[in-house]
């Protein structure tokens, strides 16, 4: 294959208040010999097989932040972001590509989060592409700092999907045949090592 190359132009806005934080964001990229992977009709080993291809192609996205503190300690914060690409040879759309992605969630002090993600059934598929439905999850996070043996002591309990939700992720190999991972409880201490 030969070697990508693009160029491409990104904007960004950003905005800190004492209380509000807002950042907006958008790119447009222009590829030539895009390196691109998608599904094809043959299958081995009951596993579908994927094959590399390559385009001009070009993506425009973007993404958009918002956080406010609306009470003592207590943060709102929501994100959303998109992609949408075209291969410029076949004037088709590029395949596999992420769909649209929300996030809202609360977070108090740094030791409470409550975040919902939600992704969105994939609209503009490529031919080969295999569509999933749209979901969207529960994350619960809990975290504290402690002095411990002289050192500062992170420590954070996460569950992830805690409600235990039954998806197909659109970017899995694996969506024809298997669901993605249902809870997942993760356990983290950190330290430094120079205080």
């Amino acid at each position: 294959m030969k070697p990508e190359a693009s160029r491409g132009v990104d904007l960004g806005i950003r905005y800190g208040g004492r209380r509000v934080r807002i950042e907006l964001a958008a790119y447009h990229n222009r590829m030539s010999d895009y390196v691109y992977i998608t599904p094809t009709a043959v299958f081995i080993d009951s596993l579908r097989v994927y094959q590399y291809g390559q385009a001009a192609a070009e993506m425009f996205g973007g993404e958009a932040l918002v956080e406010a503190e609306i009470g003592q300690g207590l943060v709102a914060r929501g994100r959303v972001e998109g992609v949408r690409g075209t291969n410029l040879t076949s004037h088709e759309p590029l395949p596999l590509l992420p769909p649209v992605r929300g996030t809202v969630g609360f977070g108090w002090r740094d030791r409470l989060a409550v975040d919902v993600d939600m992704y969105a059934r994939p609209k503009r598929l490529n031919p080969l592409d295999i569509p999933t439905a749209g979901y969207a999850l529960l994350h619960l996070s809990l975290g504290a700092n402690r002095r411990l043996f002289g050192r500062n002591v992170r420590g954070d309990i996460s569950l992830r999907n805690a409600l235990n939700q039954r998806y197909k992720s659109f970017l899995s190999r694996y969506k024809e045949f298997a669901f993605d991972p249902g809870q997942n409880l993760m356990i983290r201490f950190s330290t430094g090592f120079v205080d």
